[in-house]
């Protein structure tokens, strides 16, 4: 709807016909767009009550007529998703023939009647409705039923035959925010869905509850033209919601209407009456068809009926005493929505999330607003504004009613009463008040009027039906009309009305008002006329014979025409036109106008608007903030105010308030002060009276003792300001509520849903506890307490303690009413809450809290716990994202999250690290923890720059109130701390970090030693640590520190090399360099080199912490660069910063070395420095699983580097001084070699999310064949499995897979390599043997809190995870192997999500709920740590780090090994089980995994940074001992370009492991897609494909020594300066070849720097740069590739090798896999550096685990020199190698500049010499023979004189 269509919500991809609003299709296929409004509201036709009575009475008096409650039934059903997530049915009326129908024939007389409830009940008359000819009965429905997720069902019921009105969209500017978009795994018998068929109905049953929750069986169901009914059974009486109404929160039996109602007598006592649920109805404001229904144990339901139409809602009791709920609609559609199973607070989140989340007030609209209705002049509004002043009242908005028009006119002023109104307005903002007027949404009809003249010429005014003219009614300025919101141009107008209005008036935001729409007159009323009853009965009235009125009551009343038309409805563009009239839209009018005047007012203002508006349906939260309406001066209204804020926070609405004091009436002095002590906490608090009111209400008018109260309330509202818009900020961000009745919170009380305890006391977030008196002439005030610690706000004194199994009590409070009196108000135990004394600090504007000091009080729970939260913006901005205004991100806020713990308070920063500003009341200044009974000697705070600070303290004796000041410390705001700990004697204070040695003993190259750490004033225990130094080579050490007593935890043992840690070396400490401080001194260590004079590391002076909760080790490094610590998306050298450590599900976050931490799926912590000696560098390896940060900055020329591990010991590898190759191979050595790859790994792999049948596998396969691309192995994703369940198959889309698998092996030569993930399907209901024989033998990981498996989510749906700490737990993940092995033959295997990912945040308990909303806060599981690698929630798409292991251990120690045991797991299955080589390729991995497998990069974009960040990653993968590695070629998320995948093949073509993978949801990239990506990518695959054999013998080479295969230049050239930049634009892929590749878009050419060496082109073997030895310097080369002319990809062959090479034409027919590859012989190019070059080559099967072990080898090693190439064979003497690639085609020897003049050449071999033909071409000599030459047999090339006679 014009600028409107911008704020959407797109729910659903399912195929059901919609409409669309914003564009005007409607498809079958069209994305489904909705908006929110539940239920619908009811259409109306115009009777009247004393026809109904007639009716009524004529109903009683043929009792005899058959009733039938539900017509419908059955007649055919589709399944529209394969796992029975979605199904349609199609419903009829009519008579089925008996085959069609088993048991039920519906009675030849389809008209039905309905009754009503009883009489005698409610007071109704029953209700006679009948088809009719203006009522047809709807023959033929459409039921399409979804299972969105576990928790959310959505059946949809519509004409089958034509379209009918839906709800159009204006709201939520995401997806349905559940975070993973299409998750539905869950069929609809798993979540509790059943159908009868026979008559149609369907039941809800809980799983967890095992019971019905929500039923329509043997209820009515009746859907017709104008009548649609809807009945269900609820599990309860427990029901809140429905709509706006004055009445207690829970709704009780009877009947309630929905309507946008202004319901006013005008002058009379009837305005906003008290709703009884008899008729008439007494609907308000707003329409909200949602409810709450409590279904046991705690748990509930939340309906949400969308559906615009007047709707009536009965609740009765049927005769066995159930509750029923009937819905009656006058239109539209049936379209039920049940959120199901969960706490209040989830449902509200979720239904936030459909609707469109809250949007964000400013600060200031925080602050108490003042209107009134009644000020004549400006001078009498400055009188109030100047009282307010003088009486120090706080006050942040003045609020000018419709007094300050010209003549009612909106957008205009009286400038005679209002004279310089705007000059008054800056004036007042400048000292913190702003002025918020009051518009109207009705338009004056006067000619000469600006905007009313322009509307009529724009056309955009609605329309009355019977006079098509622009319909007139009468309101304030006599006659009116209305603007069409829905039209583009109507917007446009308002917009500038509004920016015409603010020129005028200078408001900071507007109040709309009387926009339900309300009209003085029914109806319409032209010239004050209302239409006669011919018009009214003529074929003008759209709805003739309305059959039914909800409510009984005229839908005209005080509103427009039903039968009013917008400019749509004329129009007819679209069969969705003809809905848009005033009968559907009138409850959406308000939505229309809010939306406009958001979109318009962030223009305008530039910042964020304060939209407060009178009338509401689902959705105006997200644009706007209400007010309960004209409410009345009685106690009953201030009662009521309280459950009426509670209706708006479920309805998505939370800054909400009533009008203090009351708007109609005369408020009594003690009913105003009772009023300022409970509207202190409304989340709006505002006065405002009306014009009679005597004396209007403001605190000054009601004298001083109700100032005194009324400003003590006040300041302590703005004290607890920060910490209400900290749950506004959340409740947008996340959905739910800010105040709450006591069972949202405790939901399992009883005592909590008693009237006076619902009703009259409530919560502020989950902390406060708010009492206010609320009855006449009481001084004291019965509260009940839920079983909880509760604290006093003001006294902080403990006012009841939790006592374990107790319930709660009941307490009475003293509440006098004299000048110091202030609101009563208790903190709930568990509670962190930030409060600024305003009243210490005089505080009359918020603007003011932004300079006033915040004290944070902890009330601890029973466990000594705690948590809250604070957010710190400007209070104005907009959010900075381009997308919209209202998306918020880290620049815009920063959000803090406090966790406490007994003797830990925790800072952490939930947003916010790139947010650039601070305010005062960010500082740390107080923290005061309440009731701390134990002992504190000492306070430390650790600040973000790692240093420590001894703080003050206080103890109150009378409450144990511990107070910690910051003076100890600079001013630090909050952002700056870490944490800050405390404790006694008993206890580790980590301000004492320099431990003392004792007990060094030396045992040849072993020493041990002891460290204490106390402090010189013994107010701290000596914690005592073991230390052990082993200097295992010449080149490495370990340091290792333990704790002397207690357990703790170590990395498992395979980690490390077997045999390892026993190696000794023969050299000594001194030769090593290591010192270590002396008996009695300081703990300090050094490394030094004294033939350089540098200390290469060391610690002396600087910090060591050794704590359980935190090791923390600064080091100094004389270095340079910095290379590793993985895993992370980089470029290869790392710039200062902080680098986390810890095993993630992340989509290759770009690590910028700034907070949060960017960490991904392996964890690494390794990381190799240049030293300040040339060419020259060592390496640290931190062998730690524990959560862990490396931060280093640079201090002049040494490198400051901290090691941070939130736990375990410090176990430090050092390794020193060699040349980066060497210091990679000693790693290795360390942590293992990396695994044999088999030889047909080394071919080209395709794979996709989306192959999701065995015929699109077969496809793919077959195009690459046709199209002569070399394909070695398919691969499939998760598609394959069945239900997304490891070791299964879906045998319905993969019948023959088996037989697909024994084709690829035995006819096409290709392999295949499918998926697993971590997460066993938890299915106890269905046959699936890994689930039960994980059960069965106790193999899954532990929930730390019920003891039982611990409950996941990922693909499957719910799920267990393999505890590959269990000894049977191998032999179990062999046993899945060999299940699907008897399916289907597999090659290797592909482990996914195994960090382990969870979809949950931690743990999905008790199967009733799962974070999947992007939402709550992330709870900090161990809020212990003192500090938090990455400042992040460890359990972050991760399982619960408090889970448990069978070996004892936690998952926060195992975590980062899940990947590395899994991977170890399956590893053994091939080479024990199947006794041969596989591909394994895991996502996580950790230190030591590449001795079992490998790995890919994980979940990439389809951009240009992402090749190069591969590149990088490729070769820190290279460091880190998994050199086969690649990434996803042409990205995995979004859709990849032409050009983007042409450049990223001739980079992948030479991934170790080079494979192609993208996302289900992006566009097909197969390499046969385009003509010209096809021809890219087969001459960069026919390049790859020819240097097979030199890759492979490469790896095996890595295999046996260690090493890299892709490395960058200075790893060969480390004293070469210039090879310290540009890492990944060119680089070298083994000894032997440099590849160059652009990795930018739209580039062809490269500067490429070519360090000193001979280099000759790939190609033409040309010397393109020739070895100077007179300098150490290389040259720049300008290098062009053209992907216009196809160039190959640049390479370059390093002079002083012999590369082995299979010559591929690009034009000929390529060998589609590596079994083809077999059949070419190999070509050597010999190029030589000072007339020397040496090669290798290596032969095996390809494919055995032992084929060295069992001499079935032969490796070549070939050195050419002095026109000789010499061969030497190690490997078995019995081995033979029969291929073709084991035949010499041919010598190219490079680098002749002339003709050598050889006339003879022969090979050697070992019986025999054989004659070779040189021939010399351009620049090379080429060596061939007629004869075939096996290269097992040669032992020399020559083309030397001596050699060859």
């Amino acid at each position: 709807l014009g600028k409107m269509s911008e704020e959407k919500i797109l729910l659903d991809d399912y195929e059901d016909a919609s409409p669309n609003y914003t564009t005007g299709k409607s498809s079958s296929s069209c994305k489904k767009v909705i908006w929110t409004i539940v239920g619908g509201a009811v259409l109306a036709g115009l009777i009247v009550a004393i026809i109904l009575l007639a009716t009524h009475s004529g109903d009683e008096e043929n009792p005899e007529i058959e009733i039938k409650m539900n017509p419908y039934q059955v007649k055919s059903k589709l399944w529209k998703h394969e796992w029975h997530t979605q199904i349609e049915y199609n419903l009829t009326t009519k008579k089925l023939p008996k085959e069609n129908s088993t048991n039920y024939e519906p009675d030849e007389v389809v008209t039905q009647k309905r009754l009503g409830a009883p009489k005698e009940k409610y007071d109704l008359p029953p209700i006679d409705v009948r088809p009719s000819e203006d009522n047809p009965e709807i023959e033929n429905l459409t039921v399409n039923v979804n299972a969105w997720y576990d928790h959310l069902l959505r059946v949809k019921i519509n004409n089958t035959d034509s379209p009918r009105f839906e709800v159009p969209v204006l709201a939520n500017e995401n997806p349905y925010d559940i975070g993973i978009t299409g998750f539905q795994h869950y069929n609809l018998s798993e979540i509790g869905f059943e159908v009868e068929e026979e008559p149609f109905a369907f039941t809800l049953k809980s799983r967890k509850l095992k019971k019905t929750i929500f039923s329509t069986k043997g209820r009515r169901f009746h859907f017709m033209d104008k009548f649609i009914e809807f009945e269900a059974t609820l599990n309860s009486d427990r029901i809140f919601g429905i709509g706006e109404r004055m009445f207690p929160f829970q709704i009780t039996e009877g009947t309630y209407s929905t309507w946008n109602h202004d319901y006013s007598e005008r002058g009379g006592d009837n305005t906003s009456p008290v709703d009884d649920g008899k008729a008439p109805g007494k609907n308000l404001y707003g329409t909200h068809p949602f409810y709450l229904n409590e279904v046991g144990e705690g748990e509930f339901i939340g309906v949400f009926m969308r559906n615009a139409n007047a709707q009536q809602i009965t609740i009765y009791k049927d005769k066995d005493g159930q509750t029923v709920i009937n819905h009656i609609m006058t239109g539209g559609i049936l379209d039920l929505y049940v959120i199901h199973s969960a706490d209040p607070d989830y449902i509200l989140q979720h239904y936030h999330a459909l609707i469109g989340k809250p949007y964000l007030p400013p600060f200031w609209s925080m602050g108490y607003q003042h209107q009134r209705w009644g000020w004549k002049t400006l001078e009498e509004m400055k009188s109030d504004v100047e009282n307010f002043k003088k009486y120090e009242i706080p006050l942040d908005g003045i609020w000018p009613d419709i007094d300050i028009l010209d003549n009612f006119k909106i957008f205009t002023v009286d400038q005679t009463k209002f004279p310089n109104f705007k000059e008054y307005s800056d004036n007042l903002k400048k000292e913190g008040i702003r002025i918020v007027p009051n518009v109207d949404c009705g338009i004056k009809k006067e000619n000469g009027y600006w905007f009313y003249e322009e509307a009529a010429k724009k056309d955009v005014l609605i329309k009355s039906n019977y006079t098509d003219k622009p319909l007139e009614g009468t309101v304030w300025p006599g006659g009116t009309v209305w603007l069409d919101y829905t039209e583009e141009e109507a917007q446009k107008l308002w917009k500038k009305g509004l920016e015409k209005f603010h020129e005028l008036v200078g408001f900071a935001s507007v109040e709309l008002d009387m926009n339900e729409v309300s009209n003085f007159c029914n109806g319409e009323c032209p010239d004050g006329k209302t239409p006669t009853e011919e018009e009214f009965k003529s074929e003008k009235n759209l709805f003739k014979k309305i059959p039914f009125t909800p409510g009984y009551r005229d839908l005209n009343n005080n509103s427009i025409s039903m039968n009013a038309y917008y400019k749509r409805y004329k129009n007819q563009k679209d069969k969705w036109d003809q809905f848009f009239v005033e009968y559907n839209l009138h409850s959406l009018f308000s939505l229309f106008e809010v939306a406009t005047t958001y979109s318009s007012l962030t223009e305008i203002l530039q910042e964020r608007p304060f939209i407060l508006t009178r009338s509401t349906s689902p959705s105006s939260g997200h644009f706007a903030s209400h007010w309960l309406g004209d409410n009345w001066s009685k106690w009953e209204y201030l009662q009521l105010s309280i459950p009426g804020m509670f209706n708006f926070q479920m309805y998505g609405i939370p800054h909400v308030g009533a009008d203090i004091c009351g708007y109609h009436g005369n408020a009594t002095d003690e009913l105003c002060q009772r009023w300022y002590q409970l509207g202190a906490f409304y989340p709006m608090a505002r006065t405002q009276s009306e014009f009679y009111a005597k004396p209007y209400n403001a605190p000054f008018t009601h004298g001083d003792l109700t100032i005194a109260i009324a400003k003590n309330a006040l300041r302590v509202r703005y004290s607890l300001l920060r910490f209400f818009y900290t749950h506004i900020w959340q409740s947008h961000l996340w959905g739910g509520s800010v105040i709450q009745p006591l069972f949202f919170v405790y939901p399992k009380d009883q005592k909590t849903y008693e009237k006076e305890v619902m009703n009259k006391q409530f919560m502020w977030g989950k902390s406060l506890m708010v009492l206010p008196v609320v009855e006449k002439d009481s001084t004291k005030k019965s509260a009940y307490l839920p079983n909880d610690n509760w604290y006093d706000l003001y006294t902080h004194k403990v006012v009841h303690e939790f006592k374990l199994d107790a319930e709660g009590v009941t307490k009475e409070f003293d509440a006098p009413l004299d000048e110091n009196a202030k609101p009563l108000v208790l903190i709930k135990g568990g509670s962190i809450v930030p409060w600024q004394d305003a009243e210490e600090s005089k505080v009359t504007r918020t603007m003011q809290l932004f300079e006033t000091k915040t004290e944070l009080i902890i009330a601890p729970n029973e466990n000594g716990a705690a948590e809250g939260t604070m957010i710190s913006d400007d209070g104005v901005s907009l959010g900075k994202d381009s997308k919209s205004p209202r998306w918020f991100n880290s620049k815009d806020y920063r959000h803090y999250d406090f966790t406490f713990s007994t003797g830990l308070l925790k800072v952490h920063l939930l947003q916010g690290f790139e947010f650039d500003k601070s305010y005062e009341f960010e500082k740390f200044t107080t923290v005061k923890i309440l009731n701390y009974k134990k002992e504190v000697t000492w306070v430390c705070a650790l600040d973000t720059d790692l240093n420590t600070h001894s703080l003050e303290f206080s103890k109150d004796a009378t409450t144990n109130a511990l107070t910690i000041t910051s003076e100890g410390m600079d001013s630090k705001y909050w952002h700056q701390i870490e944490s800050i700990t405390f404790g006694n004697v008993q206890d580790h204070n980590i301000c004492n970090k320099y431990p003392k040695v004792s007990k060094i003993q030396k045992t040849g190259n072993d020493i041990s030693a002891t460290l204490t750490v106390t402090d010189k004033d013994s107010k701290s225990k000596a914690s005592t640590y073991k230390l052990k130094a082993l200097l295992h080579s010449e080149s490495t050490m370990s340091l290792k520190i333990v704790p002397e007593e207690g357990k703790y935890h170590e990395v498992t043992e395979d980690v490390i090399a077997e045999g390892f840690r026993d190696l000794r070396s023969d050299k000594t400490w001194e030769d090593y360099g290591f010192k270590m401080s002396g008996e009695g001194e300081d703990f300090y260590f050094s490394i030094e080199h004294g033939g350089f004079g540098n200390i290469i590391m060391s610690n002396k002076n600087q910090p060591f912490i050794f704590n359980k909760k935190l090791i923390h080790l600064r080091t100094m490094l004389r270095g340079r660069r910095i290379f590793g610590i993985g895993e992370r998306a980089h470029t290869f050298e790392l710039p200062e910063g902080v680098y986390t450590m810890f095993s993630k599900d992340a989509i290759s976050p770009f690590e910028d070395g700034k907070p949060p931490g960017k960490n991904m799926y392996g964890q690494h912590p390794f990381y190799m420095v240049e030293l300040e000696e040339p060419g020259m560098f060592a390496a640290v390896f931190m062998l730690t699983s524990s959560p862990t940060d490396f931060k280093f900055e640079k201090e002049g020329s040494l490198l400051m580097f901290d090691h941070l591990m939130a736990g375990g010991i410090m176990e430090m590898y050092v390794i020193q001084r060699g040349t980066p190759e060497y210091i990679i191979k000693e790693y290795h050595k360390l942590i293992g070699k990396p695994i044999m790859i088999p030889y047909y790994g080394f071919g080209y792999h395709q794979c996709r999310w989306g192959y999701h049948s065995e015929a699109r596998l077969k496809e793919v396969v077959q195009k690459f064949l046709d199209n002569n691309i070399p394909l070695d192995v398919m691969w499939s994703d998760i598609d394959y499995m069945f239900k997304y369940r490891d070791f299964s198959l879906d045998f319905s889309r993969y019948p023959t897979m088996g037989e697909f698998v024994k084709d690829l092996h035995q006819n096409k030569s290709m392999r295949f390599i499918p998926i697993l993930d971590a997460g066993i399907a938890k299915n106890p209901d269905s046959d699936y043997a890994m689930y039960d024989e994980g059960i069965k033998k106790d193999l899954f990981i532990k929930s730390a809190e019920t003891g039982k498996p611990l409950d996941g989510i990922v693909w499957p749906g719910y799920a267990y995870y393999t505890d590959f700490t269990h000894p049977e737990a191998e032999e179990y993940w062999h046993s899945g192997f060999k299940y699907m092995k008897s399916i289907f033959d597999f090659d290797g295997i592909w482990i996914d999500m195994n960090e382990c990912s969870n979809f949950c945040y931690g743990e999905c308990k008790d199967e009733t709920y799962y974070f999947l909303l992007k939402h709550p806060i992330p709870k900090y599981e161990h809020d212990n740590e003192i500090y938090v690698p990455g400042h992040s929630p460890f359990w972050e798409k991760a399982i619960s780090s408090s889970a448990t292991h069978h070996n004892g251990e936690i998952e926060y120690d195992m975590h980062s090994l899940y990947g590395h045991m899994m991977i170890k797991a399956t590893s053994t299955y091939f080479t024990n089980v199947e006794k041969r080589r596989p591909i394994i390729i895991s996502r996580s991995n950790f230190a030591g995994s590449g001795k079992y497998g490998s790995h890919w990069l994980g979940d990439n974009v389809s951009k240009f940074p992402f090749i190069r960040l591969s590149i990088a990653g490729v070769m820190n993968f290279q460091m880190f001992g998994i050199p086969f590695v690649g990434a996803d070629i042409c990205g995995f998320v979004d859709d990849m370009t032409i050009e983007l995948c042409q450049r990223w093949i001739q980079v992948g073509a030479f991934y170790p492991f080079s494979r192609q993978h993208n996302n289900i949801a992006n566009i097909d990239q197969e390499p046969y897609v385009d003509a010209k990506l096809m021809k890219v990518y087969r001459m960069s695959l026919a390049v790859r494909y020819s240097l097979i054999r030199y890759l492979y013998t490469k790896y095996e080479e890595l295999n046996m020594n260690g090493g890299v295969l892709w490395k960058p230049q200075f790893f060969d050239f480390p004293k070469d300066e210039k090879t310290y930049k540009d890492y990944e634009d060119s680089f070298l892929v083994g000894d032997a070849l440099k590849l160059s590749v652009i990795l930018a878009e739209g580039k062809s050419e490269i500067d490429v720097y070519f360090p000193n060496a001979d280099w000759y082109d790939f190609y033409n073997y040309k010397r393109i740069i020739k070895y100077n030895p007179e300098t150490t310097e290389g040259v720049n080369k300008k290098i062009t590739n053209n992907l216009a002319s196809y160039d190959p990809p640049v390479l370059h062959i390093r002079g002083g090798n012999i590369l082995p090479r299979q010559i591929i034409e690009f034009d000929e027919v390529y060998p589609q896999t590596t079994e083809h590859l077999k059949q070419r012989p190999i070509s050597l190019i010999v190029a030589p550096t000072n007339n020397e070059a040496t090669g290798k080559l290596f032969y095996d099967d390809g494919l055995s685990i032992s084929s060295r072990e069992d001499q079935m080898f032969d490796r070549i090693i070939m050195q050419y020199k002095d026109k000789k190439i010499v061969f030497t064979h190690e490997g078995g003497d019995t081995y033979q190698y029969d291929e073709k690639d084991g035949v010499l085609k041919n010598v190219l020897v490079l680098g002749f500049e002339s003709d050598p003049q050889v006339t003879k050449a022969c090979a050697i071999l070992k019986d025999n010499t054989v004659t070779m033909t040189p021939s010399y071409k351009d620049n090379h000599l080429e060596l061939t023979s007629s004869t075939e030459l096996k290269i097992q047999q040669i032992m020399k090339i020559s083309f030397h004189e001596d050699d060859c006679n």
